[in-house]
């Protein structure tokens, strides 16, 4: 079970536990626990002790927002920035605009947001950020920023209109400001000071032809990529995926992925929008609350000061989509120590919506359709596929399934708060055992299911930390937990014939091996043979995934990487497949397969192997010293589908290459570069 942190929950579990203990009911109320064969009858069981609900009452955490802390936050943030501690001021100045009150009438009218935005803005003008100077403008006008200070406002926005190549723009911008000026509460000589200076950039802008700007560093180093197109045509029953992508089922794999087509390294076969996702509470201050990048220049939910959007398209699909119903108690859950997957089963649950799970439990126990729906097509975007994943209930201690049928009931009681089950909050003594709590405990039921499956099938969505000058140190962080219903198809191996990348919440997974038509396609459940001893990947695998590996690596016990042969190579034979080792200094033209006699061009096969070496060796000096990952990422992948063709592994030059390919792909996906 994933390790949960002292929190919330700890104590309520602990005190329910010493409850059951002191009644003297516990071996009794075990047992009856024990003989339970559905999720829904486990809660329904633990939602009618009397103690469950005298220790869960849940109280209301949510913090309000107040003029008087944005206008603490805004003066703390301009003495910082009178400073010149721009890095500080910048995080104060989003404290305050999180803080600051939002008018739920339309009228935008909004002093404190205001003049929070336009403080925030010179920050990021003096950084230069113009074109989120030029957002945090924007915000502050339409959020009625005060006319008397329209002039200062309109300066700015000309100021990094003019930086940013816009010119005829920026002209328009200082005009405003001097109209404005009017209205500033200046003496006559501050305000001819401030004329005088608006002419001057009026001038200094005028007849100038538009230019592109400054570049980010991203765009310096030539590092800013679109989310690639799939490599095959697309699937028609799999619409996240290519038509090299099939399904097979066999007893002893069960359901897994296999190539319907011959698949080339480099080959992108997913590209899939999770069905739901949380951002992990300790990215929340650095990244969108809802598609998960970086933000430097957060906006705010209009209720809640937890949550950060990096812009309103993102703050209004959240609220429609599960912020409406989190927000009043996310604080709570994230303090709880439920974890990821705790707040994961719940998102799957609200994005799925009351109304939708209620029809759906009619046919919610009809498995042979598999998540798959009336069309036959498995879709992603359905809750049907999310809710047909394998949980292992079967294979669970009585103690873990009460452990987690507690939480279910902690999370349903959240959702009773957040309106989930009616147009008005329910309390959460309201919540107590009777009749009419079918529904609830049906909820229940299911959140008890994806605290059970999501374990086995959720991914993490990771950002890579670039530093230019230490491209081969650099890794990735994990940023956010995510059920992807396609992704979840893939059976594991400790040699992946795939690797997944993330486009802001977008999972590409692309093929770093060759994979012939009919092989299964595997992806890592986060044990590499190369890094992790065959000892430590059997136990991590069997107490998280319930299952002993038979991978190639696991049944041949393949060496860690350093004991990776390198210099002896050994090809395959090209008729039967056989290995046939060539000595270092081989000088014999052919060789003959030990398995089928089959005549061998040795001096072919190595020369290949040499040419394409030094094209690879070339390659991976232009990824680690430019970064120069247009360049560099066709040779590899070239070089990595020859040793495929040619050579048997593990050889130690296609770890490195495969390695240093899915660094490429990280630094092409969300990626944070270190200044």
């Amino acid at each position: 079970m994933e390790q949960l942190s002292t929190g919330t929950f700890e104590g309520y579990f602990t005190e329910i536990s010493k409850c059951l203990q002191e009644s003297g009911e516990l071996k009794r109320l075990s047992s009856e626990f024990s003989k339970l064969t559905t999720d829904k009858a486990r809660v329904q069981f633990a939602f009618s002790l009397p103690c469950v609900h005298d220790v869960i009452k849940l109280e209301s955490t949510l913090l309000i927002k107040s003029a008087a802390e944005s206008v603490c936050f805004r003066n703390r943030g301009n003495q910082l920035f009178q400073k010149s501690q721009y890095d500080k001021a910048l995080e104060v100045y989003s404290e305050s605009i999180l803080s600051a009150p939002v008018s739920l009438d339309g009228t935008k009218h909004n002093p404190e947001l205001a003049l929070a935005y336009a403080n925030r803005s010179a920050v990021l003008y003096n950084t230069g950020k113009y074109e989120v100077c030029l957002n945090d403008i924007g915000h502050a006008l339409e959020n009625g920023y005060p006319e008397e200070l329209m002039y200062k406002l309109f300066d700015r926005q000309g100021k990094a209109l003019a930086r940013t190549g816009k010119r005829n723009d920026a002209v328009r911008s200082f005009m405003q400001g001097k109209q404005h000026l009017k209205n500033a509460k200046l003496d006559d000589k501050k305000k001819l000071k401030w004329e005088k200076d608006l002419d001057e950039q009026i001038r200094n802008s005028t007849g100038l032809s538009e230019n592109p700007g400054i570049k980010t560093e991203k765009q310096e180093l030539n590092l800013e990529f679109i989310k690639p197109t799939l490599g095959h045509t697309q699937n028609n029953i799999f619409p996240c995926a290519t038509t090299a992508f099939g399904i097979q089922s066999t007893p002893d794999q069960g359901r897994h992925v296999v190539a319907i087509q011959d698949v080339k390294a480099g080959d992108v076969l997913v590209s899939e929008k999770p069905f739901a996702s949380v951002l992990l509470h300790t990215h929340e201050k650095t990244h969108c609350h809802h598609c998960y990048r970086r933000t430097i220049a957060p906006v705010p939910c209009w209720q809640c000061t937890s949550v950060r959007f990096c812009g309103e398209l993102c703050r209004d699909e959240a609220w429609v989509k599960y912020h409406g119903i989190e927000c009043p108690c996310l604080d709570l859950i994230q303090k709880s120590g439920i974890g990821k997957m705790g707040h994961l089963a719940l998102r799957v649950v609200v994005v799925a919506g009351f109304n939708f799970l209620r029809q759906f439990e009619e046919s919610a126990e009809e498995s042979e359709t598999q998540g798959f729906n009336n069309e036959g097509i498995y879709d992603s975007s359905s809750y049907s596929p999310i809710y047909h994943l394998v949980g292992h209930s079967q294979d669970r201690s009585v103690s873990d399934l009460f452990r987690r049928t507690m939480i279910a009931i902690f999370l349903v009681k959240c959702l009773a708060k957040g309106c989930f089950f009616s147009q008005e909050s329910t309390t959460s003594c309201a919540l107590t055992p009777g009749p009419d709590n079918s529904d609830v405990c049906f909820v229940g039921g299911l959140i008890l299911r994806h605290l059970q499956s999501l374990p086995c099938n959720a991914h993490e969505i990771s950002e890579m930390v670039l530093a230019p000058k230490n491209v081969a140190t650099s890794g990735t962080i994990e940023i956010a937990a995510a059920i992807y219903a396609t992704m979840s198809l893939f059976n594991h191996s400790c040699d992946p014939a795939v690797t997944r990348n993330f486009y802001g919440d977008i999972c590409v997974t692309r093929a770093i091996k060759n994979v012939p038509k009919g092989s299964q396609i595997a992806d890592n459940y986060g044990t590499l043979y190369a890094v992790t001893s065959k000892c430590q990947r059997q136990e991590k695998l069997r107490e998280q995934y319930y299952f002993t590996c038979l991978c190639i690596p696991c049944v041949q016990d393949w060496p860690l990487y350093p004991e990776i042969e390198n210099s002896v190579v050994t090809f395959r034979c090209e008729k039967c497949c056989n290995p046939f080792k060539v000595p270092e200094h081989c000088s014999e033209q052919t060789m003959s397969c030990t398995q089928c006699n089959s005549a061998e061009n040795v001096a072919l096969k190595l020369s290949l192997l040499k040419k394409s070496r030094a094209s690879y060796l070339s390659a991976m000096e232009k990824l680690l010293q430019d970064v120069d990952v247009n360049h560099a990422l066709p040779a590899l992948l070239g070089h990595l589908r020859l040793l495929d063709r040619i050579v048997l592994p593990p050889w130690q030059d296609y770890n490195s290459c495969q390695e240093a390919i899915k660094q490429c792909f990280n630094i092409m996906g969300n990626c944070h570069v270190l200044e």
